[in-house]
């Protein structure tokens, strides 16, 4: 099996990784409303989406706040 499917296929196994997907799935979210919504920390969900962005899976927007 191609080493790219295998790595999907490790991004996609990760529980915390396809819980966020759910969560984006229904609608936009920031990182920190994800970690609060999951209850993990902030950088847990940042590694995390670090990974999925990494192999294409989400694709995460710098958001500014005024």
């Amino acid at each position: 099996m191609p080493r790219e499917v295998l790595a999907i296929i490790d991004v996609l196994g990760n529980h915390a990784r396809t819980e966020i997907l759910r969560r984006l799935a229904r609608q936009p979210m920031t990182a920190v409303d994800l970690a609060d919504d999951l209850g993990v920390a902030h950088s847990s969900v940042h590694r995390n989406l670090v990974q999925l962005e990494r192999h294409a899976v989400a694709h995460c927007q710098l958001a500014r706040h005024l």
